[in-house]
C-alpha cells in the first residue's frame, strides 16, 4: 500500500511542475502566409503573369506549401487594364486558416499619355485650326492610345494610334473613321517631353473618298 502511495505523490509533483499534462494540447494557432516577390506587382497588358509565390509555415506541422490555394478577384485577365487581387490560403491540419492578398496591376506601358492636350494645326484645304483633344491608354493592347476628338472632327471621332517606345514615333491606322465616309489615310507622329509635359507632332492625311487634305498638328499636354 505504501509503494502504491508514493506512486501517487510522485504523479501529483510531477503534474504540478508541468512535466506531465494531463490535458491534451489544442492546437489555435494558424498558419502564417509569406508573400515572395512585390505587393503590389504589376503586369504590363497582354505579357503573361509569373506568380512570385508564397511560403506556409506552421508552428505544430511545419512546411505547408503543399496546402497552399489560391483564386483571383476578379479573375486576372492580361488582355485588360484593370486591378487584380490574388487570394493565397492554407488550413493546417486541425482547421486553423491563413489567407494573405497580392494585388496585381495590369497597365499600358503607355499610360503616360492620359490627359487633355491642346492641339494647334493647319490642313492644305482646311486651314488654320485650334480645338482640345483627350487622350487615353487603351485597355486592351499595350502601346496603343486612344484620341477623343482627333483631328477636331467631333467628339465623338475616336482614333487609335500605335507607339513605339524605341523610336518615340506613332503610327495611326489607315482606313479609321472621322466620321461619315472621311477616314484616315495616313498618320504619323513624334513624341517630345517627359511626363506631364508632353508634345506630339502629328502629320497625317484623310480624304472624303474624293478628295484628300494633308494636315500638320501640334498636341501640347
Amino acid at each position: 500500500m505504501m509503494k502504491k502511495t508514493k506512486i501517487v505523490e510522485l504523479y501529483t509533483i510531477l503534474l504540478i511542475l508541468g512535466v506531465i499534462n494531463s490535458c491534451t494540447k489544442v492546437d489555435n494557432n494558424p498558419p502564417v502566409i509569406t508573400l515572395k516577390g512585390s505587393n503590389p506587382d504589376t503586369l504590363t497588358l497582354n505579357a503573361i503573369y509569373y506568380d512570385p509565390g508564397v511560403t506556409a509555415i506552421d508552428d505544430v506541422t511545419g512546411n505547408l506549401n503543399d496546402r497552399i490555394t489560391f483564386s483571383w478577384l476578379p479573375e486576372i485577365n492580361k488582355d485588360s487594364a484593370a486591378t487584380y487581387h490574388e487570394i493565397y490560403t492554407v488550413v493546417d491540419a486541425n482547421g486553423n486558416r491563413d489567407s494573405v492578398v497580392r494585388t496585381v496591376i495590369v497597365n499600358n506601358n503607355a499610360a503616360f499619355f492620359y490627359g487633355k492636350y491642346t492641339a494647334n494645326g493647319n490642313c492644305d484645304n482646311i486651314g488654320p485650326m485650334s480645338f482640345y483633344s483627350e487622350v487615353r491608354p487603351s485597355s486592351f493592347v499595350n502601346n496603343n492610345i486612344l484620341f477623343y476628338n482627333f483631328g477636331g472632327f467631333g467628339s465623338n471621332i475616336i482614333d487609335s494610334a500605335k507607339f513605339d517606345p524605341n523610336t518615340n514615333q506613332l503610327t495611326f491606322f489607315s482606313g479609321q473613321s472621322l466620321g461619315g465616309s472621311k477616314t484616315i489615310v495616313s498618320g504619323f507622329g513624334t513624341v517630345s517631353g517627359i511626363s506631364p509635359n508632353i508634345t506630339l507632332n502629328i502629320n497625317y492625311s484623310w480624304t472624303t473618298g474624293f478628295a484628300t487634305d494633308n494636315c500638320s498638328i501640334t498636341y501640347i499636354k
